[in-house]
């Protein structure tokens, strides 16, 4: 006659199998844990209601307040994955740098409607050049 098993054994083998399966999926299935993110806040002056955490930024279509004066503005804060903005002849792959001089060259953000329907806003990235 053959042993048993010892179920707290098996039980441990099974949750360790489970946590493996999960932390596997976490870290290979999306890629994006594994991508250098830059962190930029924007400040907005009218309502950001309808603007929702993970809604679009796009920079010229594609996805990629003054203390003063009592001047009430927003803070939104957006990530950039490392590669996804970059300039044309721009010696380094360096999103932060790449970032700044398109900052210095007049990149502007603007909230926009993405759906009339549902009322939800995105951020648009454009360049102006005759903002300063």
């Amino acid at each position: 006659m053959s042993k048993r098993a010892n179920p707290a054994m098996t039980g441990a083998f099974v949750l360790g199998a489970v946590g493996l399966v999960i932390a596997g999926i976490l870290i290979f299935g999306s890629g994006e844990l594994l991508k250098t993110k830059y962190t930029y806040v924007m400040y907005f002056q009218g309502s950001v209601s309808g603007l929702a955490v993970g809604a679009p930024v796009e920079f010229r279509g594609v996805k990629v307040g003054d203390p003063k004066d009592l001047e009430i503005r927003i803070p939104v804060v957006v990530e950039f994955v490392q590669g996804s903005l970059h300039r044309l002849g721009a010696e380094a792959q360096d999103s932060s740098a790449n970032i700044a001089r398109l900052v210095e060259l007049g990149m502007r953000a603007q909230l926009q409607v993405q759906s009339l329907l549902t009322g939800q806003q995105m951020i648009a990235l454009d360049i102006h050049e005759d903002d300063e």
